[in-house]
């Protein structure tokens, strides 16, 4: 794929550190990062910036034939990254999983009733989401199964200014 970067602004540079570069399965790149002391409460931040291709990429199918098969991609491709997420995440961190994912999830609402904070959701996220796609496809499924298990929220569509979310991404190829 070309890889994942992440830019640090100088003031927290200090406070930030590379914890996992993840690779696999092959087509689909994360890189997690800490921030110490990242929110007022002095909770640290642990974000995971990703890169996906496309589930129907040939990258994921290697040139002996070996790979991921196709309806196992996403589950591959997900667990993957849920997987780094379990294994870093430390007591109270705040998570942000950012990048591109190469998922639709339409209006599919991700959240679990069972994961609340303080009491109840954030007041962004008391509403559903609403997005001009109605699209969904595999990997986004698998987003919304995947945002459920780890008390993951989806910010695009909710907040104030990208109500409707718009598309992301526009092709006459991919549908």
């Amino acid at each position: 794929s070309g890889g994942v970067s992440v830019f640090v602004r100088e003031h927290i540079a200090q406070r930030t550190w590379e914890v996992a570069r993840v690779g696999d399965p092959v087509g689909c790149e994360t890189l997690w990062l800490r921030i110490q002391s990242a929110f007022p409460d002095g909770r640290d931040m642990l974000l995971g910036a990703c890169y996906c291709s496309p589930q129907i990429s040939t990258v994921y199918r290697s040139a002996d034939g070996s790979g991921v098969a196709g309806r196992d991609i996403p589950e591959a491709v997900f667990g993957s990254i849920t997987g780094s997420l379990d294994r870093l995440r430390q007591g109270n961190d705040k998570v942000v999983i950012t990048g591109d994912l190469n998922v639709r999830i339409g209006n599919l609402d991700e959240r679990n009733p069972d994961n609340v904070i303080n009491g109840g959701y954030l007041e962004a996220l008391q509403h559903p989401r609403v997005s001009h796609d109605e699209g969904t496809n595999a990997f986004g499924r698998r987003l919304v199964t995947a945002c459920r298990e780890c008390g993951l929220f989806v910010v695009n569509g909710r907040v104030a200014g990208d109500q409707p979310a718009a598309h992301t991404f526009l092709s006459d190829e991919l549908g």
